[in-house]
C-alpha cells in the first residue's frame, strides 16, 4: 500500500477534477494530474462502473497502490498530484502488468 504521505486528500482530488490535465489513457486507467512543487502524490479512484462489489473495488485500489509504491522511489516519476481513475476491473490482472501500464503513462507526462 502507498504510504499516507504519498496519497491525496479529498480537497486536492476535487481541485484535480476541476482543473487537472489528462495524460494519454491506457486500457486499464486514466490519469488526471496537476503539477506540484512537492514530491509526487497519487490517489486511485475505482468507480462502480468497473466493479459492482465494494470488495473488488477496494482490492483493485490496493493493487494499484502496491504497483505505485514500486515507482515512488524512482527518479522518473514527475512531481505531480495525480488521480488514477480505473477503466476496467483489475481483479485478474497481474501486478507486473499494472506496473508496466503505470510506467508507460508516467513516461508520457511532459516535464
Amino acid at each position: 500500500m502507498l504510504g499516507r504521505k504519498n496519497r491525496l486528500n479529498q480537497a486536492i482530488c476535487g481541485q484535480i477534477m476541476k482543473a487537472g490535465k489528462y495524460a494519454p489513457p491506457s486500457l486499464l486507467f486514466t490519469l488526471r494530474y496537476i503539477y506540484s512543487a512537492d514530491s509526487p502524490r497519487f490517489s486511485v479512484v475505482a468507480p462502480k462502473k468497473t466493479a459492482k462489489l465494494a470488495v473488488h473495488r477496494n482490492s483493485n485500489r490496493r493493487r494499484v497502490y502496491a504497483a505505485l509504491r514500486a515507482h515512488m522511489n524512482e527518479a522518473s516519476v514527475p512531481p505531480i498530484l495525480g488521480m488514477f481513475i480505473l477503466r476496467s476491473d483489475l481483479t485478474h490482472t497481474p501486478v507486473p502488468a499494472i506496473q508496466r501500464e503505470i510506467a508507460e503513462i508516467l513516461a508520457k507526462i511532459p516535464r
